[in-house]
């Protein structure tokens, strides 16, 4: 029982400390916006790698990713070219760029490797460190007016130097036929558009709202956080092998999740001018701003990481048996959808909330009528 205290406490605040520390970053003014737009680029090369928990083996105290080589030059080679670009602009900014590439990367290995061995819990005190990391500092940093760039290189270089004993712990094969491929890093991409593409949409096209955009979807994707906490142990269970299908607990767990979103939107309506005129913190007071703007936004927002939960157990179930193969062209479909439905009607806040909520739903069509056509359980 206290050990899922304690899991269910860690996960909480580890999304409590991201919010905050984004909410800070904020505080920081235009030069927040240079560091956002490197961050979404970075998040969106992360992506890349996000079905690598299929591709580890354990040896002895060591963990094994099985990449192909020539996508690892390729990854490189863009990661270089990133960082050329960076420097030509600024050496702050290329430090920037690089720091939080590798502290990002390894985070990202970090997960898989925990998801891979099934560690619930070292996986939600991990990541409750980190965050917990990137808020004091960060914060401590804006009440004393210490430089923002400074401040992002020294806490990407000490999540770097925290995790130098997991580092050292993990091996590359590059010789093995069922590696990680390019196949596998462009069904990624395709696959993760719909919460990447349209925060590079709406720093190019909608530039004035990108940092509330960021914001809103971050505070939104509680529910993302929030599900994954749900169906978390499920999805543990399909990437080890271990899971049996048991559609009625999912479609209770459901249930509960809708129920939640009707309530906190009643809820936020309700009673958000009485917190903000009676409770008058720093950081606290931006975040109900934020919630009093928005609630209809993130609500929708919340609706369509629901569905995206459902998807993603539906999903996993099917690259668990075919890898990329037999997802790679709902992918594809479903990325050009979005990019479409993004700019014919990616006007506001709200109207892209309203894209991203219809593409969750042509999704889990999709995937569902996949799954029943190869009989996947």
């Amino acid at each position: 029982m206290l050990t899922k205290v304690n899991f269910y406490f860690f996960s909480t605040f580890s999304f409590i400390f991201n919010i905050f520390f984004l909410i800070t970053c904020n505080k920081f003014g235009y030069i927040f916006l240079e560091y956002l737009k490197i961050l979404i680029y970075i998040n969106f090369f992360i992506c890349c790698f996000g079905s690598l928990q299929f591709y580890i083996k354990a040896e002895k105290n060591y963990i094994i990713f099985n990449i192909e080589k020539k996508l690892l030059i390729i990854l490189i080679t863009f990661l270089f070219a990133g960082f050329i670009y960076y420097l030509a602009i600024d050496l702050k900014y290329s430090l920037v760029y690089l720091t939080t590439c590798i502290s990002s990367l390894i985070i990202h290995l970090k997960i898989c490797s925990q998801t891979f061995l099934n560690k619930l819990h070292s996986n939600a005190f991990y990541l409750f460190i980190i965050s917990s990391i990137k808020f004091f500092i960060i914060f401590f940093s804006f009440l004393k007016n210490i430089d923002f760039i400074v401040s992002i290189i020294f806490v990407n270089s000490l999540i770097f130097i925290s995790s130098l004993k997991f580092f050292f712990n993990i091996k590359i094969n590059l010789d093995n036929k069922n590696s990680f491929n390019l196949s596998s890093c462009i069904n990624n991409l395709f696959g993760t558009t719909t919460t990447t593409l349209d925060k590079i949409y709406v720093i190019h096209i909608l530039p004035s709202l990108s940092a509330t955009y960021y914001l809103v979807f971050k505070i939104a994707s509680i529910y993302q956080f929030f599900t994954e906490l749900i169906y978390r142990k499920e999805r543990f269970e399909i990437t080890s092998g271990k899971y049996t299908e048991n559609n009625k607990k999912i479609l209770i767990k459901f249930i509960f999740l809708f129920i939640v979103i009707i309530f906190t939107n009643f809820i936020v309506k309700l009673s958000i001018n009485f917190f903000e005129n009676t409770i008058n913190l720093i950081l606290i007071n931006d975040l109900f701003t934020i919630l009093k703007n928005h609630i209809d936004s993130i609500s929708i927002f919340f609706l369509g990481f629901l569905i995206n939960a459902i998807s993603g157990l539906n999903y996993d179930q099917i690259y668990k048996n075919y890898f990329y193969k037999k997802v790679m062209s709902i992918n594809i479909v479903i990325s050009f959808f979005f990019i479409a439905l993004l700019i014919f009607y990616g006007k506001n806040i709200i109207y892209i909330s309203i894209v991203f909520l219809l593409i969750q739903l042509v999704e889990l069509t999709l995937i569902y009528i996949r799954k029943k056509n190869l009989n996947v359980k």
